[in-house]
């Protein structure tokens, strides 16, 4: 549906607030993660890649979330509302984007609405967490 890409704001926005990594690590959620919060390559402890390999998930699963959010979003997009959804549905994750009430309110042409939506996507195991109300702000301003 849509011609846009990511631009450098998206991914510096991402890059910004995801963690790096060369060694495998827990999410925070209790999920094995590698590079820039790889899940699908399904690490095991201590596995370690090179960076080369970072960068090659990293521009795999930006591809992946490309697709749900193109698949996903019914109306037109500004460049930084489409970066702002890209980085949003990179750290829920494509299933929660695709029930997010977030989501419905685009499709329905209420961007006003939808960019509130943000603030709620700030908790980690039930508590704010200072990292995604920063991450929230930045996307919710780009968007």
């Amino acid at each position: 549906m849509h011609d846009l890409k990511v631009s450098t704001t998206c991914i510096w926005v991402i890059l910004n607030f995801e963690t790096w990594q060369h060694k495998a690590y827990d999410d925070g959620y209790g999920y094995l993660t590698i590079g820039v919060g790889n899940r699908k390559s399904k690490p095991k402890p201590n596995t370690t890649i090179t960076s080369s390999m970072v960068w090659w998930l990293f521009v795999e699963d930006l591809k992946d979330v490309q697709e749900v959010v193109d698949s996903s979003v019914s109306v037109v997009l500004k460049q930084h509302e489409y970066d702002a959804l890209v980085s949003f549905a990179f750290n829920v994750g494509s299933s929660a984007f695709k029930k997010s009430t977030l989501l419905k309110l685009i499709n329905q042409n209420k961007k006003t609405e939808a960019a509130k939506q943000f603030d709620r996507w700030v908790f980690v195991k039930g508590k704010k967490s200072q990292g995604l109300i920063r991450r929230r702000s930045m996307e919710r301003t780009l968007f």
